[in-house]
C-alpha cells in the first residue's frame, strides 16, 4: 500500500507499506522505520505520526488508523530530544571565616591601691555672744 508522509517543514513524499492485508496490517512502529529508510535525517526513534491530528501509537496499525492508500496522509513530527537536567553547578563555598583568638591566658595586674579619700573639711563656725 502506497502511503502519503508530510513533515512539517513541508516536505511530502510516497512510502510503500508492505505487510497482510495490503499493509493494512503492518504496525505504526514499522511505518516509522520505512519512513526512516526513505529519509535518513527523520529518525525512527524521535518520530511522532498523525493522522487526522491524533498521534499515532507503535502499537497501531495501519489499518486501525483509518489509513486506506495514497489519498490519506501522515503528518511526521520529530520531538526534540530532550537532554537530562544537567545539575547546577556547585555554589562556591564561603571564604573561611577568620580564625577567633582564643582569650590569652593572662594574669591579670594586680589593681593599683585606691588613693585614700579625701577627708570631708570640717566646717567651723564660730560662735558669737
Amino acid at each position: 500500500m502506497k502511503v502519503t508522509v508530510k513533515t512539517l517543514k513541508g516536505g511530502k513524499f510516497v512510502i510503500d507499506v508492505v505487510g497482510g492485508n495490503d499493509g493494512a496490517d503492518a504496525s505504526i512502529g514499522e511505518v516509522k522505520k520505512i519512513i526512516e529508510i526513505a529519509n535518513p535525517e527523520l529518525p525512527a526513534a524521535n518520530m511522532k505520526l498523525i493522522k487526522s491530528g491524533k498521534i499515532l501509537k507503535d502499537t497501531d496499525t495501519v489499518g486501525s488508523a483509518g489509513i486506506a492508500g495514497p489519498t490519506d496522509f501522515l503528518v511526521c513530527m520529530i520531538a526534540k530530544v530532550k537532554k537530562p537536567p544537567t545539575p547546577a553547578p556547585p555554589a562556591p563555598a564561603p571564604p573561611p571565616a577568620a580564625p577567633v583568638a582564643a582569650p590569652a591566658a593572662s594574669v591579670a595586674a594586680p589593681a593599683a591601691p585606691a588613693a585614700p579619700a579625701a577627708a570631708p573639711a570640717a566646717a567651723t563656725t564660730s560662735a558669737a555672744p
